[in-house]
């Protein structure tokens, strides 16, 4: 009833999982995902692009509740905890001021239909690390 009809949605930053857990109890969360499913503009920022975002890892036990909608997976916290904040120049904008990343998420993985406007090198934090590593170790022919 709060959504129907609004001409576009901002997901701001804060506690992603506080954030799902209150919505979804006042039945506000499927509202929110059905409004983003329907084409409704959405923008988010931190948290919110985490809940926008279709896929998330390095989320509490069982799992977050997501709005979805950005064809994109997330890593929450990848650039580490509040105390490890830094600021890094934006690829592509040399002229724009640095940006801040405050235990910030970052997009591991884009689809077709999520374009990147600006990007920055980093690796991930200590906490982040595990659930962003990928590789296959060498097998060795047994004898």
């Amino acid at each position: 009833e709060e959504v129907a009809g609004v001409d576009g949605l901002i997901f701001p930053g804060g506690e992603s999982t506080a954030m799902a857990i209150m919505t979804e109890g006042d039945g506000l969360f499927p509202a929110l995902r059905e409004a983003v499913g329907n084409g409704v503009p959405a923008y988010g920022t931190c948290a919110g692009l985490i809940l926008l975002a279709d896929d998330c890892v390095g989320q509490k036990a069982g799992g977050q509740a997501l709005v979805g909608g950005l064809d994109c997976t997330v890593c929450r916290n990848y650039f580490g905890a509040q105390v490890s904040s830094f600021e890094l120049p934006l690829e592509g904008f040399p002229d724009a001021a640095p940006a801040v990343f405050i235990r910030a998420p970052a997009i591991l993985k884009r689809g077709p239909t999520c374009e990147a406007l600006a990007s920055v090198t980093s690796a991930p934090s200590r906490d982040a690390a595990p659930h962003v590593e990928a590789f296959e170790p060498a097998k060795k022919k047994r004898k």
